[in-house]
């Protein structure tokens, strides 16, 4: 079920909207790696996509863009590589005011 704010049809998907679609699938085990979308026949996901593989968010006919809104596994890739870089940032940062080794190393 997809939630917006103020219960509109989605336009899009925002960043907290990827990071829970992505854990939703991951959980229910729709996609098989850290960055594949599972191959699996589903009626919600299908290689046809110009980006490749991809998952079904809302369908065009419940959105307001009267177009799929789909989560594909560059997506994932970028959102991989964004937790990363924003890891990478917050370790800098603290080993540069002297907190090296607190929970970041846990």
């Amino acid at each position: 079920m997809i939630l917006t704010i103020g219960r509109a049809k989605p336009i899009g998907i925002c960043g907290s909207g990827l990071i829970d679609a992505v854990a939703e699938l991951f959980g229910h085990g729709r996609h098989r790696s850290q960055r594949e979308i599972s191959k699996r026949p589903s009626h919600r996901s299908h290689p046809s996509g110009p980006d490749g593989y991809e998952y079904v968010l809302a369908r065009k006919k419940e959105t307001v863009i009267e177009e799929d809104i789909v989560l594909t596994e560059i997506d994932i890739e970028n959102l991989i590589r964004t937790k990363a870089a924003i890891y990478a940032g917050c370790k800098v940062l603290l080993e540069s005011v002297g907190l090296a080794g607190t929970m970041w190393n846990r």
